[in-house]
């Protein structure tokens, strides 16, 4: 997805020059199965696996979190690179207590709310962006999916990513192609050098904003 939606994510252009829906989401896969009851409450082993992934989730820790993912399964497509991504935003997430929601599949489900900074928002003086939520399918103490749901358009965060896009814009007009490509079609060997430059632009933007 193109920039900001691959944050989260996707998050990662402008909410509206990419057309950022109200609500962002990563996809969710679908869960078909056999089983003939859904899930009616939450075994602890649900309940410890979903929160291992939410604070691996916070933390960008794709190790911890992959430990926890069922075999031949994927949190959301690409989902290790928007980690990576949100490592090098310096995303923050302020987890909350993920709940049981009711089942829409055979699976448990959890959300998981939370609150973030992104882009070191918090030293230029923007956000929180709240009203976010994580959602973690789980099954057998295994985790099936997630996706992220962030609601750019009306939490703020779309706003703080155009203040940083307008910045972009006005001071490096030629890294906007590289940095606003979407994160899943950077070539392999040009990864290390799209995070190490966003990094690095995000750095300069902070102390432009916050030299008075």
């Amino acid at each position: 997805m193109r920039w900001p939606i691959g944050l989260v994510a996707a998050t990662v252009v402008m909410a509206a020059a990419a057309g950022c829906t109200p609500v962002a989401s990563d996809p969710v896969p679908d869960l078909t199965s056999p089983s003939p009851e859904p899930a009616e409450s939450a075994s602890p082993a649900d309940l410890a696996a979903a929160e291992a992934v939410a604070a691996a989730f916070a933390a960008h820790d794709v190790g911890t979190a992959t430990q926890y993912i069922a075999p031949d399964r994927e949190l959301w497509d690409g989902w290790i690179r928007h980690w990576e991504r949100d490592a090098a935003w310096g995303v923050e997430v302020l987890m909350e207590p993920c709940v049981v929601v009711p089942p829409t599949s055979w699976a448990t489900e959890f959300s998981c709310p939370f609150d973030m900074n992104a882009n070191w928002s918090r030293e230029v003086g923007s956000g929180p962006f709240t009203d976010n939520a994580l959602t973690v399918r789980v099954a057998d103490g295994k985790v099936l999916s997630a996706h992220r749901e962030i609601p750019y358009d009306t939490n703020g965060f779309g706003e703080h990513l155009g203040a940083v896009w307008t910045w972009l814009e006005a001071t490096h007009p030629d890294d906007l192609a590289f940095l606003g490509s979407d994160e899943l079609a950077v070539n392999e060997d040009q990864w290390p050098g799209w995070l190490e430059l966003w990094t690095q632009r995000i750095a300069e933007y902070v102390e432009a904003n916050t030299a008075r």
